[in-house]
């Protein structure tokens, strides 16, 4: 039996009921881990923004809480569970558009842990038309990502119009990466570029979604009624080898370059259509459908380079 309170850890007890009586249980709800911190947006309190926090409980999965800041940017989290967690911390700057800083970072048992996050806008700016096969893609999302030294990462994401065009305005200068992509079966793609944001411009950047090659192949050594979800990344971004890893591993592909995914069949073969000529880690990942307590994910992860001129590359993988 559990208990939980919005202060509190998840609390639980095993119980012996005996038929026809009654049975007295206590539970004790743990004080948990305290996260604290501020929020600013150009060195002034981001007041009103908000932290997101994920936490994975052994028994019943993931769990999330959510707190404002204040009107000096400060905000505290109590409750939460011990262990790695994830943090997403979300400054509004429209009606319909926001900004979000994403990192993971241990949380004590019973302890305090820190995390600021410092959003920073400017004059910079990148616009475009996203199409796939050169027709309009409305239903495309785009999203800047302005990598930072700690391993978290600013992003800004954009709703093309009817006529496929985004733009994506009030950015600081600096290195950056763009990525498009859409999800829907019959215009399903990726495209991410690299830009340089430059202070007072707006840069032109179009994203056609339909590559011309597909990735196929198959993964060896999978365990029965598991299956794999196949993920093709830009190369550097993850390590090659097989290894295991913890489920609040994959925050890092958050800010990866993801430019293709698929899921294998009981067989081990997959699909990654709409590929373009360059150098890609495919890493494929056991999964077993409808199970939420696996802690740990077998990872196998291998380099493929497609170029021009041919239509399909093969990748094949082992555990």
């Amino acid at each position: 039996i559990f208990a939980w309170h919005e202060d509190y850890v998840t609390g639980s007890s095993g119980i012996n009921l005996n038929p026809g009586g009654e049975t007295t249980v206590r539970i004790t709800l743990p004080t948990g881990a305290t996260l604290e911190g501020r929020i600013t947006h150009n060195g002034e309190p981001a007041v009103g923004s908000r932290v997101h926090i994920n936490t994975r409980h052994a028994t019943r999965g993931n769990e999330s809480k959510s707190v404002t800041a204040d009107e000096n940017g400060y905000y505290m989290a109590t409750g939460l569970g011990s262990g790695e967690a994830s943090l997403s911390a979300q400054l509004v700057t429209g009606s319909d558009e926001f900004i979000n800083q994403q990192r993971r970072m241990p949380l004590p048992e019973n302890g305090v842990a820190s995390a600021d996050f410092a959003f920073e806008t400017g004059s910079a700016g990148i616009e475009g038309i996203v199409t796939f096969r050169g027709e309009p893609l409305p239903s495309a999302q785009v999203r800047l990502h302005i990598l930072h030294g700690d391993g978290s990462s600013q992003q800004h994401h954009a709703n093309p119009d009817n006529q496929g065009y985004y733009i994506i305005e009030n950015q600081p200068a600096g290195s950056a990466r763009v990525h498009a992509n859409s999800y829907q079966e019959e215009t399903r793609g990726n495209m991410i570029a690299n830009v340089e944001l430059v202070a007072g411009e707006i840069i032109k950047i179009d994203m056609e979604l339909a590559g011309d090659h597909t990735v196929v192949g198959q993964v060896a050594g999978l365990r029965d009624d598991h299956q794999a979800s196949v993920i093709v990344l830009l190369e550097g971004e993850v390590p090659h080898g097989t290894y295991t890893w913890k489920q609040e591993d994959f925050i890092t592909l958050n800010n990866a370059g993801r430019v293709g995914a698929a899921v294998t069949g009981t067989d081990g073969t997959f699909t990654v259509p709409n590929m373009r000529p360059g150098r890609y880690t495919v890493m494929a990942v056991e999964i077993r459908q409808g199970d939420p307590n696996v802690k740990e994910f077998r990872v196998t992860a291998s380099p493929i380079e497609i170029v021009a001129g041919t239509t399909e590359v093969q990748a094949n993988l082992s555990f």
